[in-house]
């Protein structure tokens, strides 16, 4: 009876940690602008209620607005130990200027701060329906090994189909930007530490 109480808490606390561990600071951009995230590169994005031109999201749902190529918003996550985590987002194709060939993307770079080691990337493309927000996550997760990753950029950004960055033209917006540990990982852990248990006796 106790090693099912225990495994039905590793469980539970599973499925709270999954919902509630976004270790993205203002993932929902309901704090505004400079609460963290930083410009990427230019200067054409912004950070506010566009729920009136829209209207998928609750009103006064603050999002991120990106209107150009060449910019966007990151931010640095510290850290992240072995586990596998998800990441994704919601994200439009606004309908005065339709994305035209490039797509709303979320990305996910690792490295130690300086190089980039690798990433991984989700979006939406200018096949998606205009002005409704999308899910755009997916199946995209990062697999880390026992070494772990020193730092996690986590960018939101518009790239040309063609991964020419520059061309084509149109805006897009994000909101509720997520990187959480699945809870798998989560679950495995506590199952470990019940087996150790049961040795010690």
């Amino acid at each position: 009876m106790k090693k099912f109480l225990v495994l039905l808490m590793v469980c539970g606390l599973a499925g709270f940690a999954n919902a509630n561990a976004n270790l993205l600071v203002n993932g929902d951009f309901e704090q505004g602008a400079g609460v963290g995230w930083s410009p990427w590169w230019g200067g054409n994005t912004g950070i506010g209620d566009h729920t009136a031109d829209y209207g998928e999201n609750p009103p006064e749902n603050i999002d991120a607005g990106i209107w150009w190529p060449d910019d966007g918003w990151v931010q640095v996550v510290g850290s992240l130990g072995e586990g596998v985590y998800q990441f994704g987002g919601q994200a439009i194709n606004a309908s005065a200027y339709p994305l035209n060939g490039r797509k709303a993307l979320i990305k996910a770079e690792m490295g130690d701060g300086v190089n980039l080691w690798w990433a991984q990337e989700t979006y939406i493309d200018d096949t998606a329906p205009i002005n409704v927000w999308t899910n755009t996550a997916g199946d995209d997760i990062i697999t880390i090994g026992p070494d772990g990753v020193p730092v996690v950029k986590i960018v939101l950004l518009m790239w040309g189909m063609d991964d020419n960055q520059f061309s084509g033209s149109g805006n897009g917006y994000f909101d509720n930007v997520y990187l959480t540990p699945e809870p798998a990982t989560i679950a495995m852990l506590g199952i470990g530490g019940i087996l150790l248990l049961r040795r010690r006796k």
